[in-house]
């Protein structure tokens, strides 16, 4: 009985003291649930161009009789080989799809004749690499011949035109280009003692992405 009692005595004494602790696993806060992790997009760079661009180009474009063969390099009978100023203006509405705008006019006069142009092109193209991308043109364009030093020309024309060309990319920003376009067939008119002529241009240029 006096045992009892010591024990009885030894743990109220224990529980009063508060060296005992009971587990109270009712007044445990709640575990927080795990939240869904948000996965941010960081594929777009602030430093990427935009789609629209524009550029400055230097033509040299073989205007001749038809019967005069095409040549950039040598100046041949029936053939003018007249200097063009080109403002080009695009807009890049896919990876491999642009819409080009371009606008040119003499910058240097031949023996008989000067010309003014203005195209319209949608431009396929396809990346070679990382910095070089080939291209085509297909369009409709306006071209007029006039006379210079008082020879017999005079014609224009609105038709297709078409070119091949390739593309370098120097800086994000920046490419430089060259192409070939074949601006008109059969352009109506005088030309000489002709009543038709044509047109080609060779153009070499820089397109800066906005």
């Amino acid at each position: 009985m006096k045992r009892f009692i010591a024990t009885t005595i030894t743990t109220l004494t224990l529980y009063a003291g508060g060296n005992i602790s009971m587990p109270d696993s009712d007044m445990s806060p709640p575990e927080p649930k795990p939240q869904p992790s948000v996965v941010q997009n960081t594929t777009h760079n602030e430093n990427s161009p935009s789609s629209l661009y524009a550029g400055l180009g230097l033509s040299e474009l073989s205007i001749r009789k038809t019967s005069s063969s095409l040549s950039f390099a040598s100046a041949k009978k029936g053939q003018d080989r007249v200097g063009n100023f080109d403002i080009i203006v695009g807009y890049n509405f896919s990876e491999n799809f642009d819409i080009e705008g371009r606008l040119g006019t003499s910058l240097t006069q031949g023996d008989f004749s000067k010309d003014t142009t203005a195209s319209l092109f949608l431009k396929p193209k396809i990346d070679v690499n990382d910095d070089i991308t080939a291209y085509a043109l297909l369009g409709v364009g306006y071209t007029k011949l006039n006379s210079t030093n008082g020879s017999n020309v005079d014609a224009k024309q609105t038709a297709f035109q078409w070119g091949l060309g390739g593309q370098y990319k120097i800086q994000n920003n920046i490419s430089l280009f060259m192409d070939y376009v074949q601006l008109g067939r059969d352009i109506k008119g005088q030309f000489l003692t002709d009543n038709k002529a044509y047109a080609d241009a060779l153009t070499v240029g820089i397109l800066y992405h906005f």
